[in-house]
């Protein structure tokens, strides 16, 4: 017997007005700029305050990390770091679930460039991996991450 596999990654994409390269290295090398911290700070949430910083280092197992003064707080690992066409992290900003991956692409389109990103890794999250991926899949979650992306890079 063959086993199936559901893919139950959320996947949304926004398209900006900008190089391939200057998007990715909007995306990677000034996350700082855009990255919406009142809605996604893992420090906020641990009672700390809303982070001063948002760093992601750009090198394969480089940390994604926010920090407020001293406090300094792990949201994911830099699994694939291939500028200017893919980022791959490990997420561990929940920490109530195992490790997810989140990839993000970045390919032309016309004199644009898409974005897409796949936040994957959910079936294996047990039952609690169905509402930490609703916290993603809507609205909320990364559409409103790829809106202010997109603001920032020039959508």
């Amino acid at each position: 017997m063959e086993a199936t596999k559901v893919d139950q990654a959320v996947r949304c994409w926004v398209v900006v007005d900008a190089s391939l390269e200057w998007a990715f290295d909007t995306f990677t090398r000034d996350i700082a700029s855009w990255w919406p911290v009142e809605a996604f700070s893992s420090l906020a949430a641990v009672g700390l305050a809303v982070p001063d910083d948002v760093h992601l280092e750009t090198w394969e197992h480089g940390r994604f990390s926010e920090r407020s003064g001293a406090a300094e707080l792990r949201l994911g690992t830099v699994l694939v770091w291939d500028p200017p066409r893919r980022l791959v992290l490990q997420w561990e900003l929940d920490s109530e679930l195992p490790p997810t991956e989140v990839e993000v692409t970045f390919a032309p389109e016309g004199e644009d460039t898409r974005v897409d990103v796949a936040h994957g890794g959910w079936e294996f999250a047990g039952p609690d991996g169905i509402a930490g991926r609703a916290r993603y899949a809507g609205t909320r979650g990364w559409e409103m991450v790829l809106r202010r992306f997109a603001v920032a890079a020039g959508a």
